[in-house]
């Protein structure tokens, strides 16, 4: 074995290896806890004398006495490219930390290489202050908002002390659905169905669980297929408190009204939405079917306040129209009261009728026990 490297974590690896070159012409990367060869490469012509994992860039560079430089992708084991300076033979390789320079050592001299580009690649939306870039074949984000402002002991040019997040999504209909924003890089271990979780593990071998509801799966598949039969079957076994995500689900697919059939479902998607014309339609349909308590709630979210008197009055509810408008309409006070006296008046003739039936009612059965 020519060289040996610990190559710890960093640039893209979520595992800590070991990289060798010997001989044999050949690198091997190895899982030091196992003691097995993860990955042999091939390529060089003559012994393997320096190895390197980068500590930014997910590469793996290697140099031999053939006077070859190859760099290797650190994930795909993939050869990306080779390099000879025409230097002789190579001895030495070493990466700086803080920027993409690789410096390589020959029997004739030194080359420093600058790999790739050093510019971040990243975004900052003016508008909420979060940042997002990219670190490798990972996407961070942070947020600035409330690091700097009036108050602050933030000096010019310091160096802002920030956590970034990864996110924990996944990808169903042409949409990625974001569960949760991650403080670390973390990695997937499993989703267990009937617990509803899904559970990750962080390079520290701490092990995190989240809720993915299998029935909110399950429920999205079929709104997917548009099978909305098997969606509203579905609906009743997610809670209530994640409506307002079935309900953005719905109209990023362009199945509002397609997938809530029940008049209930599409007052909680009109509202969440803010479709008032949607409401408006809910409302009439509603008091076509008889619902009631759907169409009022319906009129007064729109701020159909006389319609919402009307409803009432015709579902024979005049006090509780008396009393709304004495707050929200008070000049229909005069007109519902009146209506309120006819109905107590009507109210009771109807219960001296009732007591006049119980009481004969009640003299039958006493003739018939006398006649016993």
């Amino acid at each position: 074995m020519q060289a040996c490297l610990f190559g710890g974590t960093g640039g893209g690896r979520d595992r800590p290896d070991l990289l060798s070159g010997s001989d044999d012409r050949t690198v091997k990367i190895w899982d030091y806890q196992t003691k097995t060869c993860v990955q042999t490469l091939e390529g060089h012509t003559n012994n393997v004398s320096a190895v390197l994992f980068h500590k930014r860039l997910p590469i793996i560079v290697s140099a031999g006495e053939d006077g070859t430089i190859r760099l290797w992708h650190s994930t795909t084991y993939r050869a990306e490219t080779t390099l000879n300076y025409g230097m002789e033979r190579v001895w030495a390789l070493a990466a700086s930390p803080d920027n993409n320079k690789v410096a390589i050592g020959f029997d004739e001299g030194t080359v420093v290489l600058k790999l790739g580009h050093e510019m971040p690649v990243a975004s900052l939306d003016t508008h909420t202050g979060k940042v997002v870039w990219a670190l490798n074949s990972e996407i961070q984000t942070t947020s600035l908002k409330g690091l700097v402002g009036d108050g602050s002991d933030v000096k010019d040019g310091e160096r802002l002390a920030i956590v970034p997040k990864g996110r924990l999504s996944y990808y169903i209909g042409g949409e990625t659905m974001t569960l949760c924003h991650l403080e670390h890089p973390m990695y997937m271990l499993g989703y267990l169905p009937k617990e509803d979780r899904v559970y990750l593990m962080d390079k520290q071998q701490n092990i995190y669980s989240y809720r993915v509801r299998q029935a909110m799966l399950q429920y999205q598949t079929a709104v997917v297929r548009k099978d909305f039969e098997t969606a509203n079957s579905i609906l009743p076994s997610i809670p209530k408190g994640e409506y307002t995500a079935v309900a953005r689900f719905l109209e990023s697919q362009g199945f509002k009204d397609e997938a809530f059939q029940d008049l209930g479902g599409l007052l909680l998607l009109h509202s969440s939405t803010g479709n008032r014309e949607g409401m408006l339609a809910l409302a009439e349909d509603a008091r076509k079917a008889g619902r009631t308590n759907v169409a009022f709630l319906s009129l007064f979210v729109c701020g159909k306040v006389e319609e919402c008197l009307e409803l009432l009055v015709s579902a024979g509810r005049v006090p509780e129209a008396a009393f709304m408008a004495r707050t929200y309409l008070p000049s229909a006070m005069g007109r519902l009261v009146e209506l309120w006296k006819k109905d107590l008046a009507t109210v009771s003739a109807k219960v001296l009728l009732l007591v006049a039936v119980v009481l004969v009612v009640a003299l039958m059965w006493c003739c018939m026990l006398l006649s016993w």
